[in-house]
């Protein structure tokens, strides 16, 4: 998807957004392995040995003559608007001869609009691949393969660095290399460096892209955590996906630096944080086929050793494509309704940009990301449209926290012993060993101990949603109910399989205003009407949420008296799920999911009208696109999904307490719902036998 990110701070408003990694390409072609400088890895010569190319005095004049004219005469035909960085990038881009810009775009603030009507299906601009930066590029540079870089490791978790994080190394030290040069005083004999047509262009498209300090305010990776739990709230899935991005960002530069002294001396914290976040927010996938096409020349001994090096099964090297820097088409803003579209050219290799609807002279070019949430949108990209067209997160994880978010392969806090399952093949072998034994392990005897899938920390937080005996007239209490605490380990067993996998926690939402489009210019608010939620229009998929409260809900009556059988035989089962039952567990697991969800809400210390009236608030003193506003805006869509949750579960709820009550079912003990949790010590017990470790 491609990316950018809009400026949430008025005092960087005339800095624009950015972009990554893309779903929506599935065409690509990359640039031939060469060591002349007419590839897009001439960007990559080697920061060992560059020297600075002298030239005469007279040279020099010449060259800032012929630049300034171009530049008076560029300048004339831009918008006054157009930030003086990106009017230098542009004036150089288009001037390369194997670019393509036309007179049909031109440059405005941080972005491009239309210089004249334009016609559905006209193509607007075209990137070649010397205008590219790919992660092949980064991967085969000079200090990724002398320094061994794709061998370092996340040191929790031990897994393998995101693509992205070597792009970024790269971009990072070229980024130094090209700036020096461009920027470095005449020397002693008067001369003045000399850099090629790519390299300029490349040196130009450096020193358009927002600092440190620029990003630092605007960027949530950037921002205090102290400040994200204000603006957002702790508890909220929208906090939990901007921690997650800050920690990968961080572990990454921790890996790399304690693979190589080296780097760690060459590029610091900042830079690396700078450039990671350019990756995120500015590259796009030109698809598989491009990543490892033809014209790349990777040889298979190559691929091997990337990939043996890397981690990477054999043979499945950018089987889900790869990451590229691609300058132009990094300055479009994101609408799910976008005008524009692009795709891979897999024969010119170049980024193709097209008009996908009619876009009237001075309209802003709009480009869609992909479908994003505005919970990561946000956390990648630093902005949200608040009109309602994006979908929402809400999450019922109410006392720990999913150490995967669906960061797709960039990064997630499960182990990697944990996720390959090594304990399977080790209970497989104590399996054939003992045929008496029918599962993973023996609840009668504990003969047999299983590993749960989950790290030791978030065990006390996972057994407070097993502390609510729903549908017991009693507290559960191991002695004296030895089958009801059974099932309650297994439970927890089961609980332990889909605690850190978002889908089971996080609910989806659909766009509250489908229909809405972006208005002429992204740095106007697209509509003052607050967004809300409609059944008509919105939907919400609650099904796998359903399934886990109904796994927290069950009881030992249910499945006509065989639940414990039920959870046993399915400990290896990966794709179980408790199903739906009989009309008790039905109400048991929807109350179930209303409690969470409840508490959920609860959490923000403010109601959603209250909500609501603020984001009138700000909507009416127009301060769009402030870090108020914008956390306003995705605290009111979090709790409007929470509160869309609650009403559907409890209405459900009773419906089928009603059910009940025309079978005289009701009175059971099966339908008791705890307004309090039982003694935290009665299901502290349940992994003391020695059956879990």
């Amino acid at each position: 998807m491609p990316a950018k990110k809009r400026p949430t701070t008025t005092a960087a408003s005339n800095r624009k957004r950015t972009r990554d990694e893309g779903d929506n390409v599935t065409t690509s072609k990359n640039h031939p392995k060469t060591t002349t400088v007419s590839s897009s890895s001439k960007v990559s010569s080697s920061w060992k040995n560059v020297t600075k190319s002298q030239q005469t005095t007279a040279y020099g004049v010449v060259v800032l003559l012929v630049a300034i004219a171009m530049g008076m005469w560029w300048n004339s035909s831009l918008s006054k608007e157009v930030d003086p960085s990106i009017a230098s990038f542009w004036q150089q881009a288009c001037s390369h001869s194997s670019f393509w810009c036309g007179r049909i775009i031109r440059p405005t603030r941080r972005t491009l609009q239309a210089a004249r009507p334009i016609r559905v299906g006209e193509t607007l601009v075209e990137i070649p691949r010397t205008l590219q930066l790919w992660e092949l590029d980064a991967i085969r540079s000079d200090v990724v393969r002398e320094e061994r870089l794709l061998e370092a490791r996340h040191e929790l978790t031990q897994h393998s660095l995101a693509g992205g994080a070597f792009l970024a190394v790269h971009l990072a030290l070229e980024h130094q290399r090209l700036i020096g040069m461009a920027s470095n005083e005449t020397l002693a004999n008067g001369t003045l460096p000399l850099l090629s047509k790519e390299d300029q262009a490349w040196a130009s498209y450096f020193a358009s892209l927002p600092t440190f300090e620029e990003l630092k305010d605007t960027h949530p990776i950037l921002m205090d955590r102290s400040e994200l739990k204000s603006m957002l709230g702790h508890h909220s899935w929208n906090f939990v996906v901007v921690i997650m991005y800050q920690e990968m960002v961080q572990s990454e530069y921790q890996a790399l630096t304690s693979k190589s002294a080296l780097f760690a001396a060459m590029v610091s914290k900042e830079q690396y944080q700078t450039s990671r976040i350019h990756v995120l927010t500015r590259s796009f996938n030109p698809g598989p086929s491009g990543c490892l096409g033809k014209q790349e020349h990777l040889m298979p001994n190559e691929q091997e050793a990337i990939e043996m090096a890397w981690g990477v099964e054999k043979g499945a090297l950018f089987t889900d494509g790869c990451h590229s820097i691609v300058p132009i088409l990094d300055m479009l803003n994101h609408h799910p309704q976008p005008n524009v579209a692009y795709q891979f050219d897999t024969t010119k290799q170049a980024f193709v940009v097209s008009a996908k609807t009619k876009i009237p002279v001075g309209w802003e070019l709009m480009d869609s990301y992909g479908m994003y949430s505005d919970s990561h949108l946000f956390a990648k990209f630093g902005f949200i449209n608040g009109d309602g067209s994006g979908f929402t997160q809400a999450s019922i994880a109410v006392f720990h926290r999913p150490l995967d978010v669906q960061m797709k392969n960039e990064f997630t806090l499960m182990p990697r012993k944990i996720m390959e399952n090594d304990d399977d093949r080790e209970d497989e072998q104590a399996k054939n060993e003992d045929d008496k034994d029918d599962g993973i392990f023996s609840l009668a005897d504990g003969k047999k101990r299983s590993k749960l899938k989950i790290p030791e920390f978030q065990k006390p937080e996972l057994k407070r949603y097993l502390q609510y005996d729903d549908g017991y007239q009693d507290c559960v209490e191991k002695d004296k109910h030895p089958d009801a605490f059974k099932l309650k380990q297994l439970k927890w067993y089961h609980l332990s399989k889909i605690a850190n996998n978002p889908k089971s926690w996080v609910a989806l939402l659909s766009p509250r205003s489908p229909a809405s489009k972006p208005r002429e210019s992204s740095d106007m608010m697209i509509t003052d009407v607050v967004p809300q939620v409609d059944p008509r229009i919105t939907s919400i998929e609650l099904s796998r949420l359903v399934n886990t409260c109904r796994l927290l809900a069950l009881t030992t009556d249910d499945y006509d008296g065989n639940a414990i059988q039920v959870l046993k035989e399915n400990m290896k089962n990966s794709s179980f799920v408790v199903e739906g039952g009989n009309t008790a567990l039905e109400y048991r697991a929807l109350m179930f999911l209303y409690r969470l969800a409840s508490t959920a809400l609860i959490q923000y210390q403010t109601s959603p009208k209250e909500a609501f009236n603020l984001v009138v608030k700000l909507n009416q003193e127009n301060s769009f696109p402030g870090k108020n506003w914008t956390a306003a805006h995705l605290r009111l869509a979090e709790m409007q999904s929470l509160l869309a949750i609650t009403g559907v579960a409890f209405s459900h709820a009773k419906k089928w307490e009603a059910d009940a009550k025309k079978d005289s079912e009701s009175g059971s003990a099966l339908y008791i719902i705890r307004e309090k949790s039982c003694p935290s010590s009665f299901s502290d017990l349940i992994d003391e036998d020695g059956l879990f470790e």
